[in-house]
C-alpha cells in the first residue's frame, strides 16, 4: 500500500512518500525567498580565526559569510595572485591612482 504524507507550515513544505511501510522518497521545498547556504558571493574577508581554520567573509548581506580552509581552491587562489598582484601589475595600478590623483589635485587649485 502507497501512502503520501504532507506537512505543509508557512516556512516549509514536506511529502513523504511511503509504500508497504517503508520510506521511499522525501521531498522538502523552502518558502524563504532567498536561500544564501552554497551560493556564490564575490566578497571580503573581515575576520580570520586560525585555530579552526575559517574566516569570515562580508558578502555585503545582513551577516557575514563563513568560509572553512577546506572550501578554498588553492590552486585557482594562487593563479588570482599571481595575475593581479605581481610586482609589475600592482606599481601600475599604483600609477594610475597617483596620477588620477594628481590629476584631480591639479584642477582644483586655480
Amino acid at each position: 500500500m502507497k501512502k503520501i504524507l504532507v506537512n505543509d507550515n508557512p516556512w516549509e513544505s514536506r511529502v513523504a512518500v511511503i509504500r508497504n511501510g517503508t520510506l521511499q522518497n522525501i521531498f522538502f521545498e523552502s518558502r524563504v525567498v532567498a536561500v544564501l547556504e552554497r551560493s556564490f558571493f564575490k566578497g571580503h574577508v573581515i575576520k580570520v580565526l586560525p585555530g579552526i581554520q575559517t574566516a569570515f567573509v562580508d558578502i555585503g548581506q545582513s551577516k557575514a559569510g563563513f568560509l572553512h580552509i577546506s572550501e578554498i581552491d588553492r590552486c585557482a587562489c594562487r593563479s588570482r595572485v599571481r595575475q593581479y598582484f605581481s610586482i609589475d601589475t600592482m606599481v601600475e595600478g599604483y600609477e594610475r591612482v597617483y596620477s588620477t590623483i594628481f590629476d584631480l589635485e591639479a584642477k582644483r587649485r586655480p
